[in-house]
């Protein structure tokens, strides 16, 4: 797991995987913010974006999440977010298992969890196999426009 501002993204990101460079830099380069929402297609399967607009929830209804085949750029367009994390599987409550058609498996239950503030222009990298909680409000619901970018684990280092 990373996290930071993309405007620090140009000084910090020069060892990352050359696949995650390309999605900072489809990031800068890309105004997401006046696209509809949904899926854009970026490299086909290898890389691909969502667009979306929802309001954050309590950590009570929000579900934990991890992927096996891709990692995941969160990056904030309006609003903020908070975002729980677990370096760890170890007392994790699988709630459903939906590798195979989905590529996520959701926790309901997450123990020893960090939680990350995301403002407007900052973002967070989980891996594949990360468990992740994003969608969360800081104290009240509140609107959240924000962009995932999706990187198969095979376009990460290629």
């Amino acid at each position: 797991m990373m996290a930071g501002s993309l405007e620090n993204w140009v000084k910090q990101g020069k060892t990352a995987p050359e696949g995650l460079r390309r999605a900072m830099e489809v990031l800068r380069e890309t105004d997401f913010g006046s696209m509809p929402t949904g899926r854009l297609e970026l490299d086909g399967d290898g890389m691909y974006a969502i667009v979306s607009e929802s309001v954050t929830r309590s950590p009570e209804e929000a579900l934990g999440e991890a992927h096996g085949v891709y990692a995941d750029v969160h990056y904030v367009l309006k609003g903020t977010e908070r975002m729980g994390f677990a370096l760890r599987a170890d007392g994790a409550s699988v709630k459903q298992n939906l590798l195979e058609t989905e590529d996520a498996v959701l926790y309901d239950k997450l123990e020893e969890e960090s939680c990350l503030y995301l403002n407007q222009g900052m973002y967070a990298v989980f891996l594949p196999g990360e468990i992740h909680r994003p969608g969360m409000y800081l104290e009240a619901p509140a609107p959240l426009r924000k962009v995932v970018v999706k990187i198969h684990r095979d376009r990460l280092n290629s």
